[in-house]
């Protein structure tokens, strides 16, 4: 049985992984309602650095794709980690190093990045604690369990 800090982890990575993959949906899907919302905001820099609106349709079509493997990533870890796969706790703490560092330099501007640097911290304490790794098998036996073998 998963200890409950696993299960809301791996229930919190699948939930960000649903919400990736159907707003990158919803970006291809709904194009015409959504598409002139965003470039809208884009226009702005475009004219500052003369970016075509060519060029800004590519851009929102491989933000909308990325945004979709994005979830992608985040659902394989979800399952992995409710799986207790070792290389799913790695990669959980890779992904909320990466979370808290793009959080840390958006709080002067989202409030909400200090609620998301605060979980990422949490994961990344979490899934680093002795008794979590060894659950894991990310424990290494020492030279004595080794030789002596296991007791």
């Amino acid at each position: 049985m998963q200890p409950v800090g696993v299960l809301l982890i791996s229930a919190f990575f699948i939930f960000t992984a649903l919400v990736c993959i159907s707003g990158g949906l919803m970006m291809l899907l709904l194009e015409e309602q959504i598409k002139p919302l965003i470039l809208e905001e884009f226009r702005k820099v475009a004219e500052i650095y003369n970016i075509s609106e060519e060029i800004l349709n590519e851009i929102y079509f491989t933000v909308s794709f990325c945004v979709i493997l994005i979830g992608l990533v985040y659902l394989l870890d979800g399952v992995g980690l409710f799986m207790l796969k070792n290389w799913a706790r790695y990669l959980a703490i890779l992904l909320s190093l990466f979370q808290m560092l793009y959080s840390t330099l958006l709080i002067y501007s989202d409030p909400f990045a200090i609620i998301y640097t605060g979980i990422s911290v949490f994961v990344i304490w979490y899934l680093l604690r002795k008794d979590i790794s060894e659950l894991f098998g990310g424990k290494k036996p020492s030279i004595e369990e080794r030789i002596l073998g296991q007791r």
